[in-house]
């Protein structure tokens, strides 16, 4: 008994083992386990052609089944679809366009899919308006040949999506046709998106192009050929693409090649949100490549670069106008000129909310009587051999660059034409004299290497009466008919440092430097002008703490206005480090006699080489004679002052007058060797 119960349970054993070695569930170990299927690749036929699809290279666990289903524009029932479980259907196509199908295969739970599909007769036709989501597949077997002709004006409404899906697919348009995405959206976005072209759009003899109005644009990898031929009905210009609509959405148009455009590339008619560094690398291929509202340029990157052809002119930007600010979104740097061939026109007046710069070997056109105005940070970095050039559009005058707000200006190797003509005006702005380069707020900056010819006004001009740091060096000033530069007195010796290098070309009769009225006395150096060049004085200089006036410095004075240095609690020395051979000149602005009131001298001075000449006009306050220089000085004298190897020529008054109980100096005695000639009342007076 106990052998029998053995016996049975090893047979039990052995029988389980055989069972399990049987189940046809379990796969050989050659076989896979995971469902693939695989519907073959896309073919092209012709009509009532037989078409056999192939799924044999469909793998997975023995056993398992196949399914295809069709979809398409044809009803089934006139396909002649046959063996549908089979890996090998058949079916023939009465009518040309696309057939899609597609192959299940299932084992006991699990399934797979895939998709395939039949052109016939050649591309599909598209054309009217969407009233669904579109997937444009590569459909062709022939790459030569389009996989889809636009017949008609294919319109993409708000909530429809046009989906280009797969690489190479090749869309022809017929002339006069075009894509208007109005208020949907056209992409070409896949996942496995590569740096090859992705899309072609062309026409034979030009198309349309593609509209985006209020919708969305994701195009990358594409090729755009022979568009703009002709606009959209709804538009006053031709372009390859149009973008308008204030809620349109540029999500990225990169590594595009425009070839053989009509009109421009790429018009922008309105503003719309910017999208940081999602228009790059594009190949542009007409001579006026962009045509854009000027915060288009927001999108770009000049570290990627979109290229220009060769023959290019300028690209085309509208700012708002004075009335309304044009904020650019592109961080510190602002509004950067350095790609796209370096030519650029501003169309009209550029009112900029945000820093603004212009980069090496830019060349910028002005509309005629247009202006720029800066509210933030302003720089045009040109280098020696790739300078930046400002100019009037089509050699017109425009009216300059106005710059306010705390924020830092710099210049360099920038030449500015035809500009200075009119004020500059803008909502809440106006300026108070023409010139090329306006300050309103100057905390800091420079103008260097520049040139600055053709102004109606002045070349440089700051309104303000208070200190301000600017800094004007190596720069010509050319044909500037109201001056070479204007600021106001406590600020100039800041302008125009020791070596400024600065070049003055100008009229008989033009200062170089117009100085105004300051809130403070300056304190420092003056240099000289060189070459006969001058400050016009607009105001009384008085100077109360050490100021040094070097060889050779110029100064021509206005009518009403005198040079008085004032006596001081401290102190402090007043010195004119002129020459016999290099003197100082105080003179009046008309150079006859009596055109300016004269040279008032009350506090402690060092003077030697000085010409003073056509003083007198009238009474200096505490004076009591007109003459060219006044002594009144009151204090000790230390035995260190002096005024020698001077000229006093052509007063109304007096040469010279030492006003009662003050010391006198014996200007005249002949150690001194001082000069007196043509003085309507003398030379000396001694009180």
């Amino acid at each position: 008994m106990q052998k029998l119960k053995f016996f049975l349970i090893v047979l039990s054993i052995i029988t389980f083992v055989s069972c399990s070695d049987d189940d046809p569930t379990s796969p050989p170990d050659d076989q896979p386990t995971a469902l693939n299927a695989k519907a073959g690749p896309n073919q092209n036929a012709e009509i009532n052609e037989t078409v056999t699809l192939d799924g044999n290279q469909s793998t997975g666990p023995s056993g398992f089944t196949y399914l295809w289903s069709y979809e398409g524009h044809v009803p089934e029932d006139q396909i002649n679809f046959q063996n549908k479980n089979t890996a090998t259907p058949t079916l023939v196509p009465p009518s040309p366009g696309l057939y899609e199908f597609t192959l299940t295969i299932t084992h006991v739970d699990s399934s797979n899919s895939d998709e395939t599909t039949v052109l016939i007769g050649g591309a599909i036709e598209l054309g009217g308006t969407l009233t669904e989501d579109l997937e444009l597949k590569n459909i062709q077997r022939d790459a030569s040949k389009p996989d889809y002709i636009v017949k008609s004006d294919l319109v993409i409404p708000a909530g429809i999506t046009l989906s280009i899906v797969e690489d190479d697919v090749k869309i022809e348009f017929e002339s006069e046709t075009g894509i208007h995405i109005d208020g949907g959206k056209i992409t070409n976005e896949t996942e496995d998106q590569d740096d090859s072209f992705l899309t072609e759009f062309f026409g034979e003899n030009g198309w349309k192009g593609i509209w985006v109005k209020n919708g969305e644009i994701n195009i990358n990898h594409s090729l755009i050929i022979n568009a703009g031929s002709t606009k959209f009905s709804g538009l006053e210009e031709a372009a390859a693409i149009t973008l308008s609509g204030e809620t349109t959405k540029l999500t990225s148009f990169s590594d595009n090649d425009f070839v053989n455009s009509s009109s421009y590339d790429i018009n922008v008619l309105d503003k719309f949100p910017q999208v940081e560094n999602s228009v790059l690398r594009n190949k542009l291929s007409y001579r006026i490549p962009i045509k854009a509202v000027i915060t288009f340029v927001g999108f770009w990157s000049s570290a990627e670069p979109n290229l220009a052809p060769e023959n290019v002119e300028y690209l085309h930007l509208i700012p708002s106008g004075k009335e309304t600010k044009d904020v650019i979104l592109k961080g510190l740097a602002g509004f950067s000129l350095t790609h796209v061939g370096g030519k650029y026109l501003i169309d009209g007046d550029f009112w900029a909310g945000s820093d603004l710069s212009f980069d090496r070997g830019s060349t910028i056109y002005i509309k005629e009587n247009s202006a720029i105005l800066a509210d933030k940070s302003l720089y045009s970095y040109g280098s020696e051999n790739e300078p930046i050039t400002i100019e009037g559009f089509e050699g017109k005058n425009w009216k300059g660059i106005a710059h306010r707000n705390v924020h830092s200006v710099t210049f360099k190797y920038t030449t500015f034409k035809n500009s200075g003509y009119g004020n500059i005006e803008f909502a809440d702005f106006t300026a108070k004299d023409e010139a090329v380069l306006y300050s309103a707020f100057f905390t800091g900056g420079r103008l260097e290497n520049c040139i600055i010819e053709g102004s109606n006004g002045f070349g440089y001009y700051n309104e303000l009466t208070g200190l301000v740091n600017e800094v004007i060096m190596t720069t010509t000033f050319k044909d500037c008919k109201k001056g070479g530069i204007r600021t106001n007195l406590a600020s100039v010796n800041i302008c125009i440092a020791e070596n400024h290098n600065n070049q003055f070309e100008l009229a008989d009769g033009i200062p170089a430097v117009y100085v105004s009225e300051a809130d403070l006395n300056p304190e420092g150096r003056l240099y000289s002008l060189g070459d006969g060049n001058y400050y016009l004085m607009d105001t009384n200089w008085e100077i109360k703490g050490d100021f040094t006036i070097e060889a050779g410095v110029h100064l021509k004075f206005k009518s009403g206005r005198y040079f008085r240095r004032s006596s001081s609690i401290s102190v402090t020395w007043f010195e004119i480090k002129g020459t016999i051979d290099n003197p100082v000149i105080f003179d009046g602005e008309t150079g006859t006699s009596g055109s300016w009131g004269g040279f008032l001298l009350e506090g402690y001075f060092r003077i030697n080489g000085l010409v003073v000449k056509n003083g007198g006009e009238f009474i200096l306050p505490g004076a009591t004679e007109k003459a060219n220089i006044i002594s009144n000085f009151h204090l000790m004298d230390y035995g260190q002052q002096f005024l020698t190897n001077s000229k006093i020529l052509n007063s109304a008054g007096w040469g010279i007058v030492t006003e009662a109980d003050r010391w006198n100096f014996e200007f005249e005695a002949p150690e001194k060797n001082n000069t007196f000639d043509n003085n309507t009342s003398g030379d000396i007076l001694i009180k």
